[in-house]
């Protein structure tokens, strides 16, 4: 995944329950992020990730 200072989506692993979430900053509150997805698997949250920003890139 590509590094970013201000990145508009982001990966977090949650290691309590052992799950990737996919989280996006809010617009309103950009030190807020919220969850977008939860997944079971790193490559699902990464997949999700690449999909969610080459989206955005091509907006």
């Amino acid at each position: 995944m590509k590094k970013n200072n201000n990145p508009e989506f982001l990966v977090h692993i949650c290691d309590r329950d052992n799950l990737y979430m996919v989280i996006r900053r809010s617009e309103r509150t950009p030190h807020v992020y919220r969850t977008i997805s939860e997944c079971y698997t790193r490559e699902a949250a990464e997949l999700l990730y690449e999909q969610l920003v080459n989206k955005k890139k091509k907006v």
